[in-house]
């Protein structure tokens, strides 16, 4: 059932710039999102979740390589205990590098967002999967950020604020930024509308 899902919303900006071909695109009316059907992160999620590995495993072997050496310098080497900690050193970062590679688009292929007249829905998960519903009647203020990597590949993070403590902050990571900012307005503007 997964597989049937329609493409994706196609981004557009709201700053209406030229596309390829010259002409100017539209922005993303919010009525367009709020149909109750299953959409899927932007496809560059992949390549931005790849990119976001590599450079937890540059930091993971640049430590390693410090505290290796410092291990060294400082103490007696014992061939033994160096041996293990580079042994754990180097299961760790080929963990790290399999995650890099393959889970990205697993992870991607698994999660969907929802808006309809309810709320939102997020599903996400490759071994463990959860399913988070936020009613509209529950959203209190929303957030759009992007990080330097984000930006990049033009994607933002979608940040929903409830009332109540359990999951008082959902976030949907891995939309297209003009997407973002259309489930903001959408929420918001039904949230007002709501006298919420």
């Amino acid at each position: 059932m997964d597989d049937e899902l329609p493409p994706p919303i196609e981004p557009a900006h709201t700053d209406v710039r030229p596309t390829p071909d010259g002409a100017p695109e539209a922005p993303i009316a919010p009525s367009l999102l709020a149909d109750g059907v299953p959409q899927r992160l932007d496809p560059s999620y992949v390549a931005y979740d790849r990119l976001s590995g590599w450079v937890g495993v540059a930091v993971v072997f640049a430590l390693g390589v410090v505290g290796l050496g410092a291990f060294w310098i400082s103490s007696e080497p014992k061939l033994a205990k160096l041996a293990v900690l580079a042994g754990a050193w180097v299961a760790l970062l080929a963990l790290l590098v399999a995650t890099t590679l393959f889970l990205p688009r697993k992870r991607w292929e698994r999660a969907r967002w929802t808006v309809s007249r309810a709320g939102l829905e997020i599903r996400k998960g490759v071994f463990f999967r959860s399913i988070t519903n936020v009613p509209r009647s529950r959203v209190q203020h929303t957030d759009v950020t992007q990080g330097p990597i984000q930006r990049r590949f033009g994607l933002a993070t979608f940040v929903v604020h409830t009332a109540g403590q359990q999951h008082s902050e959902v976030e949907l990571e891995g939309v297209a930024f003009d997407v973002a900012k259309a489930l903001r307005d959408d929420l918001m503007a039904a949230g007002a509308g709501d006298g919420a």
